[in-house]
C-alpha cells in the first residue's frame, strides 16, 4: 500500500465528461470507500461536511438534583450538530465542558490501539452488539483518553468511537472521548510509543487517502485535496511521515476525529479528566483549557523547521491535566487527598474525579480519598499488560459500580458490583456524593 498513486493500476487521472453532474456524490462515495478501507466503518461526511460541535449548558442547570428541564437542556445540547460551517469566520462554538447529570454514565479507561479490548469493554457495559452497533440507548459514555500508541489498531479504535458517537446521539445518548497525554504527544510529533504495527497502520491510511485523491480527481478536474504527506517536513523519518501527516494539528483527520474532544468534562457531580485536575487548572479555567486545546488542534501553524507547534502549557510538565498522578498512585497512602478535596471545593457541586493515565494493577478499577478519586485505567491493552476489560458505571449521579468482563461469557454485559470505598455509612441513604 505504499505505492505512489501514479503507479497504481487503473487509477483515474483525467476528468471524465459524465462526471460533471455528480461530483459531490462521487466524492462522498470515495470518502465512504476510503473510510471503510481504513477504519472498517462507513461514516457520513468528512470534517468539512458535518463537524460535531456541542454547545455548553449554563452552570445553573448543573446541580446534581437537576430538574427535568435541566435534562431537556442536556439533550438539546447533545443533539445540536452541524451548527458550524467552514464559512463561519467566527470559528466553532466552544466545547461543552459542563453538562447535567445523566441516569447512567459509563467510563472506560485507556485503550491504546487495541480494538479487541475496546470492544470487550463496550460489550461489558452493554453498549454495543456483536456488529459494533450502539445498544446503550440514553447512556452517556466517557472514554478518558489515550486511544493512541502501544497498539496496532489505533485508527480502527478511533473510527469505532466516532461511529458510536453518531449512533449514540441518534438514540438519545452521548459519547465523549477525552484527550490523553498520548494524544497530545502525538499531535506534537512525539512518537516514542508508536509500535511498528501502528506505524504501518498510518502508512496504509496514507496509501488509501492517496488512492481516494486519485479517484476524486476523475470527477473533480483536479480540484481535490493535496497529497496528505505534502506538508510533512523532510526531517521526519520516512516510516513516520504518514503518522505525522495524519496527527499534526490542522490535519483533516484531527479536525474530523479529535477537534471536539475536551480535556476536561464535568457530568453532574463527577469530573472526568485523563490525568487529574489541580487548583491551578481550575483557576486558569476549565472552559479556557478546552477552548485553547481545540484551537491548537485546529491550527495548521508550524515551527520554522516545519514540525508541529508545541501545544498549550497545560499539556506539559508533570502538572499537566494529561500527566498529573497525584491522585492515581497505586499505593493510596501516596495520593494527595487534601489537594484533591481542595480542587473539588473550587468546583461547587463536584463530588468525585474520575481519571485514567496510571495503570491500576493488581486490583483494577478502584477508589481512594473516601471515594473522591476513582481510577479507571486497568491496563487492558495488550501493549500495557492485556488485563481483562473493566468499566465504571455511575447511576443517577449517586451510585458508583464497577463491571468486570472476566465474570461473564464473551459478548454479554458483566455483573456490576458496588465500587469499594464509595459507599455511605449504613445510616445514610444512597451512596457517597448524594
Amino acid at each position: 500500500m505504499g505505492i505512489p498513486i501514479r503507479e497504481l493500476p487503473g487509477s483515474p487521472t483525467t476528468t471524465q465528461p459524465h462526471c460533471a453532474a455528480v461530483p459531490h456524490v462521487w466524492s462522498r462515495f470515495v470518502d465512504a470507500f476510503v473510510d471503510f478501507a481504513v477504519g472498517g466503518h462507513v461514516l457520513a461526511g468528512r470534517a468539512k461536511d458535518s463537524p460535531r460541535w456541542t454547545q455548553p449548558v449554563q452552570s445553573a442547570a448543573l446541580d446534581p438534583a437537576t430538574d427535568q428541564s435541566g435534562r431537556e437542556r442536556e439533550t438539546a445540547s447533545v443533539n445540536q450538530t452541524d451548527s458550524f460551517s467552514p464559512g463561519n469566520t467566527e470559528g466553532p462554538p466552544p466545547l461543552a465542558t459542563v453538562l447535567p447529570a445523566a441516569d447512567r454514565v459509563v467510563a472506560i479507561g485507556d485503550i491504546h490501539g487495541d480494538i479487541a479490548k475496546a470492544r470487550q469493554a463496550l460489550r461489558t457495559a452493554g453498549l454495543i452488539d456483536g456488529h459494533d452497533r450502539w445498544t446503550g440507548k440514553s447512556t452517556v459514555l466517557v472514554q478518558v483518553g489515550d486511544l493512541l500508541d502501544r497498539g496496532g489498531q489505533e485508527l480502527a479504535v478511533v473510527y469505532l468511537f466516532e461511529k458510536l458517537r453518531r449512533e449514540a446521539r441518534q438514540a438519545g445518548g452521548a459519547v465523549h472521548v477525552l484527550l490523553g497525554n498520548h494524544e497530545t504527544g502525538n499531535f506534537e510529533g512525539w512518537f516514542r510509543y508508536a509500535t511498528r504495527e501502528g506505524r504501518r497502520d498510518f502508512q496504509r491510511w496514507a496509501a488509501w487517502e492517496r488512492l481516494g485523491i486519485g479517484f476524486r480527481a476523475a470527477c473533480e478536474g483536479g480540484r481535490v485535496s493535496p497529497d496528505p504527506l505534502a506538508s510533512v517536513s523532510e526531517r521526519v523519518r520516512s516510516e513516520l511521515r504518514a503518522r505525522m501527516a495524519a496527527l499534526s494539528p490542522g490535519s483533516p483527520l484531527l479536525q474530523r476525529f479529535f477537534a471536539d474532544n475536551p480535556s476536561v468534562l464535568r457530568l453532574g457531580s463527577t469530573v472526568f479528566v485523563h490525568g487529574g485536575l489541580l487548583p491551578e487548572h481550575v483557576q486558569y479555567g476549565l472552559e479556557r483549557i478546552n477552548q485553547e486545546g481545540q484551537e491548537w488542534i485546529l491550527s495548521p501553524a508550524r515551527r520554522p523547521d516545519g514540525l508541529p507547534e508545541r501545544g498549550p502549557h497545560f499539556f506539559h510538565t508533570r502538572n499537566a491535566v494529561v500527566w498529573v498522578r497525584e491522585y492515581s498512585h497505586t499505593d493510596p497512602s501516596i495520593c494527595d487527598c487534601r489537594l484533591l478535596e481542595r480542587t473539588l471545593e473550587m468546583l461547587p457541586g463536584s463530588h468525585r474525579m474520575v481519571m485514567g493515565h496510571t495503570i491500576q494493577q493488581p486490583g483494577g478499577i478502584n477508589a481512594t480519598c473516601r471515594g473522591k478519586a476513582i481510577r479507571v485505567d486497568v491496563g487492558m491493552s495488550e501493549g500495557c499488560g492485556g488485563a481483562e476489560a473493566e468499566i465504571l458505571e455511575i447511576r443517577k449521579d449517586r451510585e458508583v459500580w464497577v463491571v468486570r468482563a472476566a465474570e461473564e461469557p464473551a459478548g454479554k454485559p458483566g455483573k456490576a458490583h458496588v465500587l469499594a470505598g464509595t459507599e455511605l455509612p449504613a445510616d445514610k441513604s444512597g451512596f457517597w456524593g448524594s
